[in-house]
């Protein structure tokens, strides 16, 4: 699991992230098992998506705009059990970020 903060440009709000992302993902033809949205703290709105890779992998992404940056969490599992075993503290992860002022 990573997060990572990049600089929100061009400018944009979470929708036109979404929108991108969501082309590039079907370019890649990941299989895309679920997606929504998911409160960070201080307002910070996380949208969420996890997708099923070849031999089992899952991937899931998260990403929410806030302080002029792109926050972005990660997280790879080789297994759909490994995913299933470690959501609760992926979510409760996300959860907690919360944008620099």
């Amino acid at each position: 699991m990573r997060l990572g903060p990049v600089e929100n440009y061009p400018p944009a709000d979470t929708a036109f992230w979404a929108e991108a992302f969501e082309i590039d993902a079907r370019n890649r033809m990941y299989k895309l098992e679920k997606s929504d949205d998911i409160s960070g703290q201080h307002g910070l709105s996380f949208r969420r998506y996890l997708f099923a890779l070849s031999g089992g992998r899952r991937y899931l992404v998260a990403f929410a705009v806030g302080g002029g940056n792109l926050y972005v969490v990660e997280a790879v599992s080789d297994s759909e059990a490994g995913y299933a075993r470690h959501a609760a503290a992926v979510e409760a992860f996300i959860k907690s970020v919360r944008s620099a002022r």
